[in-house]
């Protein structure tokens, strides 16, 4: 046999057992069988790793021979390793300042869900390594990549400890996740043309499709896996935790505003229902007279009655609060969501009502941020504010409330009773646990950074 058909046959085998290495883990992980097969082929490199990009799964058959015949349990944790980053979407993550950090925190967050699902046909000779780090940091965070790359961020890991958990936590190139590989990493075997059309011209649109694909196979995961922790009991805590990280409901924020607004008339020409056809033709053939003129009022959706409810009990830090009524002022005025008289009450509670300012105008709102001042920091209790507000609606103070925003950290007592307007609970991230609120609410949660400005 010669240098070729050994390479050849070096490479067959390396494929057959990739093959073979996901028929076992299915059998331990049945739940896990749409995911475990999307990979739907199985390309060459030679950059002495394995990777995936959601649809390919990339590999050197020389790592793939090594890593099988040194511990044949690595190659199929490795697999299932690159198969719960795209379950978590962790590839799709934006925003992140720092790729290294959050490599090594999805790393370790998929780590620990592997770990606790105790499956004997992963179990490799670093799990007692792996598991002493993970004790140490569950002291300090749960162990989501979201969660795990905040604390490391706000507390820094020196360079050497840096090191020494990406070498433990590592299986997988993650270079591959950005759909560009380079062009030197591919074999000839690949057909280079139809990759770089993919990775290159269409990269935007292959992103998006490989997106959908994995939150369709992500939801179903979620669906067997209600089954499959009624089984397993306590092995599924950490896959329960980081397939619900994936699924917790993240709005943007300012469509979120844009579900309270009404629709009024106000006194500007609408663009929208205005024939610019006639206009010109009128101009062209009387010189200076139009035969329609625009319409002088439109239709638009603005923010009039509305109620801003602060949760001020101790728990709740001022500097939160300042960054949250900031985002909210900032979305209404950018887009111009009021009207030029707005009527918004910003009512600060705790356990009982502490203040209700009335804001009427743009310019009293800016002057209330400036001058900003919280009252409270005691228990906390949801249910004067509602009381409160069906006072003020009794009262005549409102003329159409369409809603009511309750910036809270969620531990209170909530009422029992569903209002006629609708009610959204608003969390931060970082405090959120899966707070338990009523059923009518609308409940949203904004991480940290969407409190920037």
């Amino acid at each position: 046999m010669n240098q070729e058909e050994q390479i050849k046959k070096s490479r067959d085998l390396a494929k057959e057992i990739l093959l073979l290495t996901r028929d076992y883990l299915l059998v331990s992980l049945g739940f896990l069988h749409i995911a475990l097969y999307q990979f739907q082929s199985f390309q060459l490199t030679d950059n002495n790793t394995i990777g995936s990009n959601g649809e390919m799964l990339f590999y050197d058959y020389k790592y793939v021979l090594k890593t099988y015949k040194k511990e044949k349990e690595a190659l199929a944790r490795t697999y299932l390793h690159m198969v719960f980053h795209w379950i978590f979407y962790h590839p799709f993550k934006i925003g992140i300042e720092d790729a290294n950090l959050w490599n090594l925190a999805t790393d370790i967050a998929v780590e620990n869900t592997i770990l606790e699902l105790n499956i004997k046909a992963v179990e490799t000779q670093k799990d007692i390594e792996q598991k002493d780090v993970i004790d140490i940091l569950k002291e300090k965070t749960e162990i989501t990549a979201e969660k795990l790359y905040k604390y490391f961020w706000r507390n820094p890991l020196a360079e050497n400890q840096l090191k020494e958990y990406d070498a433990l936590f590592k299986r997988d190139d993650h270079s591959i996740w950005g759909f560009n590989p380079k062009r030197k990493q591919f074999d000839n075997q690949i057909d280079e043309e139809f990759v770089y059309k993919k990775f290159e011209e269409q990269k935007e649109e292959y992103q998006e499709e490989i997106k959908e694909e994995w939150e369709k196979i992500s939801e179903r995961v979620k669906v067997e896996l209600e089954t499959f922790s009624k089984d397993r009991g306590e092995e599924a805590t950490a896959l329960i935790q980081n397939i619900k990280e994936v699924h917790r409901d993240h709005y943007d924020y300012g469509e979120f505003l844009r579900q309270f607004s009404v629709l009024s008339e106000e006194i500007q020409v609408n663009n929208d229902e205005f024939d610019f056809g006639f206009y010109t033709y009128g101009m062209q053939l009387y010189g200076n007279l139009p035969l329609i003129e625009p319409l002088e009022h439109k239709e638009v959706y603005k923010i009039k009655d509305f109620v801003i409810a602060l949760d001020t009990s101790g728990s709740c830090s001022g500097e939160v609060v300042q960054g949250f009524l900031n985002k909210t002022y900032s979305i209404m005025k950018s887009t111009e969501n009021f009207f030029r008289k707005v009527n918004i009450h910003i009512i600060q509670c705790d356990a009982k009502i502490q203040q209700d300012t009335k804001i009427t105008s743009d310019e009293e709102f800016e002057n209330f941020m400036d001058n900003l001042q919280l009252f409270g920091f005691g228990g906390t209790d949801f249910r004067p504010v509602f009381y409160y507000v069906e006072q003020l609606i009794e009262q005549g103070e409102f003329d159409n409330l369409k809603g009511l925003i309750y910036f809270t950290d969620g531990y209170g007592i909530f009422p029992e009773w569903r209002p006629k307007y609708d009610v959204a609970f608003v969390f931060l991230d970082e405090n959120y646990n899966e707070k338990k609120i009523p059923s009518w609410a609308i409940k949203l949660v904004l991480q940290e950074d969407e409190l920037k400005i």
